[in-house]
């Protein structure tokens, strides 16, 4: 797919070339429509087709290994935690993820680098590279921050702190790759990851919450602290807490939401075409029977 784009993105910097030949010479109105409409198509199989294809698949493969990655893994020393309870002990989630073998957070960014790589050897438009790549982000901290929200095992302070070192580790990868400005997308997961380890017995500390965590609206604070144990060993909540932020929570619930979706999409700069100083005019003999003659006169 991404060799598809690339060569379609390739042929539309051709074709801007062509047309700035073509609109100097006299009475070349033909020429010109024929330039015209191939760059409608190109442009169209590209933005409609192509790239919204690809976006769609790279989304689903980060998406399968966003939550396991960021939430799951545990490589904080002295911070691990096997209280994942229910119905995940019983397919054996703590056994397999205590065998050895890379952890989800290696493969995450394993296929990031993989997906990097393929579009810099492509030489895909850097515009194009920018808007994959933001949205990988962007599809981790959106799917990982519902996680965090809806699963009651993830919401104690070890996984807190085991998350932030995942975040940490995630933030050191996005620097290599000079993706740093991509980090925004990850800030809420990082905020509510914050929020678990903070004192939860006074009042005073319901404030610091808040300031912490102001990416966050009061119900979904309400949320992942309603799935946060008041006898946590290590960080334990007052039930004075709780009813505090359960009661702001209650001000705003008609109008704040709790996920947050990847819809809309974010406006990205469109791809440029590149400049083109010279067009090999050379068809392969397999194509020359099927090459259209308006086409082959563009080329004289």
């Amino acid at each position: 797919m991404t060799f598809w784009i690339s060569n379609t993105h390739q042929l539309m910097c051709v074709l801007a070339l062509l047309y700035s030949r073509e609109v100097k010479k006299p009475n070349n109105r033909a020429n010109m429509n024929v330039i015209r409409n191939i760059q409608t198509d190109l442009h169209a199989l590209l933005e409609n087709d192509l790239v919204p294809i690809l976006l769609k698949r790279l989304r689903e493969e980060v998406a399968t290994l966003a939550a396991p990655a960021l939430l799951e893994t545990q490589e904080l020393p002295g911070f691990e935690t096997s209280n994942d309870g229910g119905i995940w002990d019983m397919f054996g989630r703590v056994l397999e993820r205590k065998r050895e073998g890379p952890s989800d957070l290696y493969k995450l960014k394993l296929l990031l680098t993989t997906i990097d790589n393929t579009l810099c050897a492509f030489f895909v438009p850097d515009a194009l590279y920018s808007k994959v790549m933001m949205e990988m982000l962007r599809t981790i901290g959106v799917v990982s921050f519902n996680a965090l929200l809806k699963r009651r095992n993830l919401a104690n302070f070890k996984r807190g702190c085991q998350i932030q070192y995942n975040l940490k580790q995630m933030e050191e990868w996005c620097a290599r790759l000079g993706l740093s400005a991509g980090l925004g997308h990850l800030e809420m997961v990082a905020q509510a990851a914050k929020v678990l380890t903070l004192s939860k017995s006074e009042p005073e500390d319901v404030t610091a919450v808040f300031e912490i965590g102001y990416l966050l609206n009061a119900n979904q604070l309400n949320h992942l602290f309603s799935n946060y144990s008041v006898k946590d060993p290590d960080m334990p909540m007052s039930i004075e807490f709780q009813a505090l932020i359960r009661d702001r929570a209650a001000v705003t619930k008609h109008r704040d939401v709790v996920g947050i979706s990847l819809d809309p999409e974010p406006q990205y700069p469109l791809m440029s075409i590149t400049p083109v100083s010279d067009i090999d005019k050379f068809i392969p003999t397999p194509l020359k029977e099927r090459f259209p003659p308006e086409y082959a006169k563009l080329l004289l």
